[in-house]
């Protein structure tokens, strides 16, 4: 089984740090949302859990190896990670950027085993991009575009699945609906970890929610134990009404 496991990770910048002792665990089985405003470090976080970014003190563990002793071949069998940020080289079709998600395993384009070509498909159409497959990437909305980038990392079929922002630019309905794939990649035996702004969609969705706040990790647990007026008002400077797992918004603290 793998496991990723945070222990006390500080990321520095220019004297001072972007993440201060954070640790956490994503297991295979749970949905985790990552909360917190802009800039308290969430980006950093899982780009250092990931070993991709350099970091002056603590540990990150993807199954039984340091994440940045991992090679890129090794990680992408382990997770798949979706970056805010995820720029094209040039214009593809669709199907052959969702097909990138196989490379891990020695795929090439125009050579997909039976296997592997269902694992294309049955990405695209969960994501609701299969009529967009030949279209150019260059030719698509905004959203669209995030669909595809999402079907890519579904098709890889790792332990782990990370996304940063995941569903910034989707409309509600799309929205529901990647929250419902990753909910269903779960419950196939998947771990999912995304960062999300949208606090009432996270609640629905979540088995845990960690609250970033400055660089460090301020709660860690379930919404109905993490989720509180207090700590909207602490972390986000609002006022709200908390309901169960129900938030109403009331304006600024």
């Amino acid at each position: 089984m793998t496991d990723l496991r945070v222990n006390n990770l500080s990321v520095p910048v220019e004297g001072c740090h972007l993440v201060k002792g954070a640790s956490y665990t994503l297991r295979p089985g749970e949905l985790i949302v990552l909360l917190g405003p802009n800039g308290a470090g969430k980006t950093s976080l899982l780009r250092a859990s990931l070993g991709l970014i350099r970091t002056d003190g603590g540990t990150a563990e993807l199954g039984d190896q340091q994440s940045r002793k991992l090679s890129s071949l090794q990680r992408a069998k382990r997770v798949s990670y979706l970056p805010q940020t995820r720029p094209l080289a040039w214009p593809n079709r669709v199907r052959d950027v969702v097909t990138l998600g196989r490379f891990a395993f020695g795929t090439a384009l125009g050579r997909l085993s039976e296997r592997e070509e269902q694992a294309v498909m049955q990405a695209m159409e969960a994501c609701d991009i299969q009529h967009l497959a030949d279209r150019q990437t260059n030719t698509l909305s905004g959203g669209e575009l995030a669909r595809v980038h999402l079907a890519r990392a579904f098709a890889a079929e790792t332990p782990l699945l990370i996304a940063d922002e995941p569903v910034a630019g989707l409309d509600p309905r799309h929205q529901f609906r990647v929250m419902d794939l990753f909910k269903d990649y779960v419950r196939r035996g998947g771990g999912v970890l995304v960062v999300l702004h949208d606090i009432a969609l996270a609640a629905r969705y979540a088995d845990r929610m960690i609250w970033m706040q400055s660089g460090e990790i301020v709660a860690d647990g379930t919404p109905q134990e993490t989720l509180t007026e207090q700590r909207l008002e602490e972390i986000y400077g609002i006022r709200a009404e908390v309901n169960g797992l129900d938030v109403r918004f009331s304006g600024v603290s």
